[in-house]
């Protein structure tokens, strides 16, 4: 219904709390993109993947990032989905800049206004995108946001209608190239 064509639509396995042979039979299925949220369990991971000859795979950050943490999210992962506000896009940038990296990222959008879910609300990234724009060591893919639960799928698509409608917005400010990612 979307008019979407299936490959430009990105499985990413939650593989945080399954062990690695679980994610060896993923790959051998064809998954290649894998979610992790934890940071302090990213490490012996990709050593277990490593180990097992698993190169092919993409990890993804899809936990909240905490400021003193950001040097450890610079480098493992081919998307972060999780930068939730001006601070972690700041360090994040800092960090991977003192590396040498460029890290991929999707900014976390607040686009359901629940009090209980992290992320910019649509005003504040409206604002605030030509500043991250400018930061040298992230390239913003796109968005992310997260659904209230509810037991109708249906309850959910205003939720992912405006996060599409800021995307639409930012892209006509900004340029397609930027924010071609929805999570």
């Amino acid at each position: 219904r979307s008019g979407r064509k299936p490959q430009d639509v990105l499985l990413v396995a939650v593989s945080k709390t399954h062990p690695i042979e679980e994610i060896a039979a993923a790959m051998a299925a064809g998954q290649r993109d894998f979610g992790e949220n934890r940071l302090e369990e990213l490490g012996a991971r990709v050593e277990q993947a490593q180990a097992l000859h698993l190169d092919a795979i993409r990890w993804h950050m899809i936990g909240t990032i905490q400021s003193r943490k950001t040097a450890q999210a610079v480098g493992p992962f081919a998307l972060i989905h999780s930068v939730d506000r001006e601070k972690i896009a700041n360090y994040l940038s800092r960090d991977a800049l003192v590396t040498g990296n460029v890290m991929n990222i999707l900014l976390e959008v607040n686009a359901s206004g629940e009090s209980t879910k992290h992320g910019f609300t649509p005003d504040e990234l409206v604002q605030l995108a030509p500043t991250l724009l400018r930061l040298p060591g992230i390239r913003i893919q796109g968005l992310m946001t997260m659904a209230p639960h509810a037991e109708n799928p249906e309850a959910t698509r205003p939720v992912f209608q405006a996060l599409r409608q800021l995307r639409d917005q930012l892209t006509a400010a900004h340029g397609h190239e930027q924010w071609s990612q929805l999570s």
